[in-house]
């Protein structure tokens, strides 16, 4: 069974490290990595300038060697700068929406910072903890080789893509800015957002056969109809035109022979008082002159009582002719004894 040696498995590790970075860089994007890289210079730069006074100062408090507290504060610099400075402070500038090349340069840029920051820890290591013995199999290893004595390569090579990345940028600015057009007048600022307009009304089973009401304009082919006059038309007849109603007996009882009156007169009460009715002022005489004017009231054209209007004249034509007269609320043809308008019920 073939079996990985240590060179091998430690180039693996340092290789799965580097492309952690990968996924970080394609998700935030170019802006924020270049914040890491930098974090990362900063870090090393404090550590260069911290180590020897913080580790005395750690060596004192607690039971570290010399070495080992040199290590912690250079190594606790790095970290610290990177998570803080780098990541931190890409957070900080908020939801950045990257766009594709924003993306791929930012993961390529994550793979050297994953790479620039594994050397200064290994660099970090060797410097203090293998002084004496040495990197050993680590210097022995392909990439544990390029990170560890030929890390400059790493930083020239980060520089470079960089430039790259740098010079496209201006070239797409300058185009973008070439092709938008350009307006003589003042900026124009958007303006508010219009209100939600209502969703169009589906109808359902229970809506169907139903129409929505709308104002009805006249057409050639579909006049707006007059209205009928009647009870409830527009040619009414108005309060004055009208005559009021007066309370009458029941119909059923007998006449009472104390009283002289008939089934159909009106009791002495509504003689005397009567009341009032559909809007007109009481008046003594009301009920008598509606009673009186009620016995002559007929439909059109029908005869009075006593008179030959309806009867058919010898020399064979039809009934006598009208007289003419035609009701002023709406026109309707009535007869000479006619007091009210058949169609609509105003005094003629």
């Amino acid at each position: 069974m073939p079996t990985l040696d240590a060179k091998l498995l430690l180039d693996l590790l340092f290789a799965a490290i580097v492309l952690l970075f990968v996924p970080f860089g394609i998700r935030r994007g170019v802006a924020k990595e270049a914040m890491v890289s930098a974090a990362i210079l900063i870090g090393v730069a404090i550590a260069d300038a911290w180590t020897n006074r913080g580790a005395e100062t750690l060596g004192d408090r607690t039971n570290f060697g010399i070495d080992t507290a040199r290590f912690v504060v250079a190594a606790g610099a790095l970290v610290l700068s990177t998570i803080i400075l780098g990541y931190g402070g890409g957070a900080a500038l908020g939801r950045v929406r990257p766009g594709l090349l924003s993306r791929l340069t930012g993961g390529l840029l994550a793979a050297f910072n994953g790479a620039l920051f594994l050397s200064s820890l290994l660099r970090l290591i060797e410097r203090h903890l293998w002084r004496e013995e040495g990197a050993g199999v680590v210097d022995d290893g392909l990439l544990g080789q390029y990170l560890l004595r030929d890390d400059e390569w790493i930083v020239l090579a980060a520089v470079a893509v960089m430039s790259i990345c740098v010079v496209l940028g201006w070239v797409v600015t300058g185009f973008r800015g070439r092709n938008a057009p350009l307006g003589d007048g003042p900026l124009q600022t958007a303006g508010p957002m219009p209100p939600r307009q209502r969703p169009v009304r589906v109808a359902r089973d229970g809506d169907a056969g139903k129409v929505e009401p709308a104002v009805l304009e006249p057409t050639v082919y579909s006049p707006i109809p007059e209205p009928r006059p009647g009870r409830f038309g527009g040619g009414s007849g108005s309060l004055g035109q009208t005559v009021p109603i007066a309370d009458q007996p029941d119909p059923w009882r007998s006449p009472d022979a104390s009283d002289e009156r008939t089934a159909w007169s009106p009791p002495r009460m509504m003689r005397e008082q009567p009341t009032k009715t559909n809007g007109h002022a009481s008046s003594p005489t009301v009920a008598g002159d509606w009673l009186r004017r009620a016995t002559g009231m007929r439909r059109g054209g029908e005869a009075a009582p006593g008179s030959n209007a309806g009867q058919r004249d010898e020399s064979g034509g039809g009934a006598r002719p009208r007289t003419g007269l035609s009701c002023p609320v709406c026109g309707a043809a009535v007869g000479e004894e006619d007091v009210f308008c058949p169609e609509c019920g105003a005094t003629v």
